[in-house]
């Protein structure tokens, strides 16, 4: 049926992403190209074959797709960020807590808890975050 061979395409470009990751950094450009894709499968399969990469140039991208405009494209690399655990991401992640999502500012509250949760407490505190009942409950896990 076609609903099988969609699936099964989703499942094969899921795997493309993994090879690609495989082959290594440079295959960086067409992982990010990926994320301006209409399928969200694609964009969150991208931005995990990046940060499987491991490399600073894969840190700098996933950095990048912070300010991206779709949003389940910004948790992906949120959460990207914290199984690296880059603290050099820690900054550019602050930056977006105010983002327009509840979904991505408890996924940045999490990844900062995770690279630093003194400094974490400290910007929380400092910027009276969040009203929203989601983030609310994130911070006080």
């Amino acid at each position: 049926s076609a609903r099988d061979n969609c699936r099964r395409y989703e499942s094969e470009y899921g795997e493309l992403a993994w090879k690609l990751a495989n082959l290594g950094i440079e295959t960086l450009p067409y992982l990010k190209a990926l994320l301006n894709h209409d399928k969200e499968s694609w964009k969150r399969e991208a931005i995990i074959a990046i940060a499987r990469l491991k490399d600073p140039l894969a840190v700098q991208a996933l950095i990048e797709a912070l300010g991206h405009q779709d949003a389940q494209v910004r948790k992906h690399s949120t959460e990207g960020l914290g199984k690296l655990k880059d603290a050099s991401a820690f900054d550019d992640l602050v930056k977006i807590l105010d983002d327009e999502v509840a979904e991505v500012r408890v996924t940045v509250v999490e990844t900062l808890f995770t690279l630093s949760p003194e400094k974490t407490i400290e910007v929380l505190i400092e910027r009276q975050v969040d009203t929203s009942p989601m983030v609310c409950n994130t911070i006080a896990e």
